[in-house]
C-alpha cells in the first residue's frame, strides 16, 4: 500500500454524505494518501475538544481527515464545526441504488436483531426478490422493514423523505462555502482527477476498507437497481427522488432492466453475513448468541435457507 502521496505540509480534509453512499471507501482512499500520522475521525458527532485545539493551533505537519454522517437524526448537522477545514467533500450517490443498500443495512440497527421470526421474515422476501425479481417490488420490502421496524408511517414516507434527507443535503450544499461535490459513481470509476486538483495531491493510496469495517462494502457498483425496481415501483418514488437525480445531474429515465437479476450475494448472503457479525459482536458484550447454549431457537441461516448455512455461526 502506497502512503503519503500528499506533499503539503498540513491539511484539514472533511468528507460529508448520507449514509450508505460508498463514504468509508472514499474516506480509506484519502487517508491511505495522507502521512501516517494525520488525525483521522471516522464519523464523528462532533469535533473533540482536543482536535479543536490541535487544529486552532496550525502550524505545519498537521493534516486532519474527517468523515461525517450528514444526516443522523436527532442530531442536526453541526456546520459551523467544520467550516475551519480547508477541503470539504460532499459525496453523493444515485438515490436509487443508495436506497436499497439503505434497506438491506438498516435492520442491524433494530432492536429484534436476534428475532428470528423477524429476521428470518426479511430474509425469505429477499429471497422470493432473488427467485422471481419482477414478482417482489422494492416498496413491498419497504413497507415490510417499515412494520418489522414497528413504524406505521410509511404514507408519510415521501415527505420526511424530503425534509430528512433533499433538504438537509440541499443546505449543506449552499451553505458550506468551496464544498467539492463528487459522485459516488465516478469514485468506483477512478475518475477522480478533479478531486486531486481540489485537493492539491494525487489519490494514490489503496481504498480498501479496513476489516472492521468491511460490512458496509456490498457490491462496489452502480446501477444495480435497474433489477430492483418494477414497474409498479416507479410512480411511488420517481417523485421521491427526482429532486436528488436533478440536483447532481443523475438522469431521470427509469429504464428498467428488462430480464432482471439479483445477485444473492449483495443480497440474501449479504444480510446474512452483516447479520452474523453483528451478533458474534454483540455476544462479546453479554448479549444473545447467534446459535449455541445462549440461543433460544435455530440459528436464522440453518431454519431458513440450507444453501447459505456455511455462512452462519455455528
Amino acid at each position: 500500500m502506497e502512503q503519503n502521496s500528499c506533499k503539503a505540509e498540513s491539511m484539514n480534509i472533511v468528507i460529508i454524505a448520507v449514509g450508505k453512499s460508498g463514504s468509508t471507501g472514499l474516506y480509506f482512499k484519502i487517508k491511505n494518501s495522507l502521512p501516517r500520522r494525520t488525525v483521522c475521525l471516522f464519523e464523528p458527532h462532533s469535533l473533540d475538544t482536543e482536535t479543536k485545539q490541535l487544529m486552532s493551533q496550525g502550524g505545519e505537519e498537521l493534516f486532519v481527515l474527517a468523515k461525517v454522517l450528514a444526516i443522523h437524526p436527532p442530531n442536526p448537522f453541526p456546520f459551523q464545526e467544520f467550516l475551519c477545514f480547508d477541503r470539504r467533500i460532499l459525496l453523493t450517490r444515485d438515490p436509487r441504488d443508495r436506497h436499497i443498500s439503505a434497506l438491506l443495512y438498516g435492520l442491524l440497527e433494530s432492536p429484534f436483531l436476534n428475532d428470528e421470526q423477524k429476521m428470518g421474515s426479511f430474509l425469505e422476501l429477499l429471497q422470493r426478490k432473488e427467485a422471481k425479481p419482477k414478482s417482489v417490488s422494492v416498496r413491498e420490502i419497504h413497507e415490510h422493514y417499515m412494520k418489522l421496524m414497528d413504524r406505521d408511517d410509511f404514507p408519510e414516507w415521501r415527505a420526511q423523505y424530503q425534509k430528512i434527507f433533499v433538504d438537509p443535503l440541499f443546505e449543506i450544499a449552499s451553505t458550506i462555502p468551496d464544498v467539492f461535490v463528487l459522485k459516488y459513481e465516478d469514485f468506483v470509476d477512478d475518475q477522480l482527477r478533479e478531486l486531486e486538483n481540489y485537493l492539491g495531491f494525487a489519490l494514490k493510496g489503496q481504498s480498501v476498507v479496513d476489516r472492521e469495517f468491511s460490512r458496509v462494502e456490498r457490491t462496489r457498483s452502480y446501477g444495480g437497481w435497474k433489477d430492483w425496481y418494477t414497474h409498479d415501483d416507479i410512480e411511488f418514488y420517481e417523485p421521491v427522488f427526482a429532486p436528488l437525480l436533478e440536483r447532481y445531474d443523475y438522469s431521470g429515465e427509469w429504464d428498467l432492466n428488462s430480464m432482471p437479476v439479483i445477485d444473492p450475494w449483495t443480497t440474501s448472503e449479504y444480510f446474512v453475513r452483516i447479520t452474523n457479525e453483528r451478533r458474534n459482536r454483540d455476544v462479546k458484550k453479554n448479549s444473545v448468541a447467534v446459535s449455541g447454549t445462549q440461543s433460544s431457537g435455530p440459528g436464522l441461516g440453518r431454519r431458513i435457507l440450507s444453501r447459505v448455512s456455511r455462512l452462519f455461526v455455528k
